[in-house]
């Protein structure tokens, strides 16, 4: 089973950082804002990043249970889950219009927890083997009988 520990390391020095730094590139790409950084644009990006690493943590922490231990949670899928996210935050906050920062931060925790479960799905186990499934094709035994 994958630890916490290895959650947290993966959302702190992969998701974080990669989201961080998505929103760093935007910012300088940008001529409109690239002349208007300033320690509340960069606290505000470093707590959205902050919020994607943390919902993509809580996410993966409440599929631990079922995550086969070679999803690696703190590889390369915990740098594109921090790039996905941001651009699916970015793209929802462009059709949604908060009034405060808490709102854009709940759609980045939002957004990571999404992307953070869609990333690994691939790599959820099932809990347990159906059971009482009839077969629907008859046996050779009652094929012969006939």
């Amino acid at each position: 089973m994958i630890s916490f520990k290895e959650i947290v390391r993966g959302a702190l020095t992969r998701t974080a950082p990669a989201a961080f730094l998505g929103f760093a590139a935007l910012v300088a790409s940008s001529p409109l804002t690239r002349s208007r950084v300033s320690v509340t644009r960069v606290g505000f990006l470093i707590v959205a990043a902050l919020s994607v690493a943390a919902g993509s943590a809580l996410a993966l922490a409440l599929l631990r249970s079922r995550l086969r231990d070679d999803a690696a949670v703190a590889g390369r899928r915990a740098v594109i889950t921090g790039l996905a996210a941001l651009a699916l935050g970015l793209t929802a906050r462009a059709f949604l219009v908060f009034g405060n920062p808490l709102g854009d931060y709940s759609l980045m925790f939002a957004s990571g927890m999404l992307v953070g479960s869609a990333m690994f799905s691939p790599w959820i186990r099932a809990s347990r083997e159906p059971s009482g499934i009839i077969d629907a094709e008859p046996s050779m035994s009652s094929r012969d009988s006939r």
